[in-house]
């Protein structure tokens, strides 16, 4: 890693500690106006206060050096920086505020104008999609909340499409794998709901990163391509 990238790893280490702290006032200070229909148990662990700092450095750091470019690896850490915040408060009172989704949507949607390596159309796709089919799946299953598929369109500004798409695919496997593995251990009983506002972020980001490869990969598939002479050689 190159010294902009140990910078931002640290910077980005310092700034998740406060933001720990803003999503501490966030639910001090309007969570008790907040009614949540699960009657579910804060899932929040002490040892967040230090990982969920470490992670967002180390998300920074790796996104100057794998992303090239200071406009976009801005643009990633903010929405890193948003997801940290999310992720704090719906681990406390399962409650996405849109009084920070709804703003940083619109950063991006216009940031987006300028900042990306794809038309800006892809991102719009990214948002309009993204946020539909999750919002489908939450009319559908019951278990997940609008501020999740508010979530998901935010981000989509950021990934464009295919990428979306990954970060719902990953979101909702290993989100589903947790809940049934707790469920099952009974470290949740049967009728408490589980936050995916946690599993949403770590899909987003993973997405970020990977989700073009992946979804190029999953479309050699589909078409056969993946089994071409020269593929099976390779392999």
């Amino acid at each position: 890693m190159d010294v902009i990238g140990v910078w931002a790893a640290v910077g980005g280490w310092w700034i998740g500690g406060w933001l720990v702290r803003f999503g501490w006032f966030l639910c001090a200070r309007w969570g008790n106006g907040v009614s949540s229909k699960w009657h579910s148990p804060s899932m929040w662990h002490p040892a967040m206060e230090w990982i969920a700092p470490a992670c967002l450095g180390g998300v920074c750091g790796f996104v100057t050096v794998s992303h090239p470019g200071l406009p976009e690896s801005a643009v990633a850490m903010l929405l890193f920086a948003v997801l940290l915040v999310v992720t704090i408060t719906d681990l406390h009172l399962q409650w996405i505020p849109d009084m920070v989704i709804c703003p940083a949507a619109l950063l991006f949607a216009i940031l987006r104008f300028w900042v990306g390596p794809h038309p800006w159309t892809d991102y719009l796709t990214g948002c309009l999609a993204g946020g539909s089919m999750l919002a489908v799946l939450a009319w559908i299953s019951k278990g997940i909340g609008w501020g999740d598929v508010k979530l998901l369109g935010m981000a989509g500004w950021v990934l464009g499409w295919p990428a979306a798409g990954v970060a719902l695919w990953l979101s909702v496997l290993v989100g589903g794998v947790t809940a049934l593995w707790w469920w099952g251990t009974g470290r949740v009983r049967a009728g408490e709901a589980i936050p995916f506002g946690p599993f949403l972020a770590a899909g987003i980001i993973t997405a970020y990163f990977w989700g073009e490869a992946w979804a190029a990969w999953y479309g050699s598939l589909l078409t056969g391509s993946i089994f071409s002479s020269k593929t099976i050689y390779m392999w």
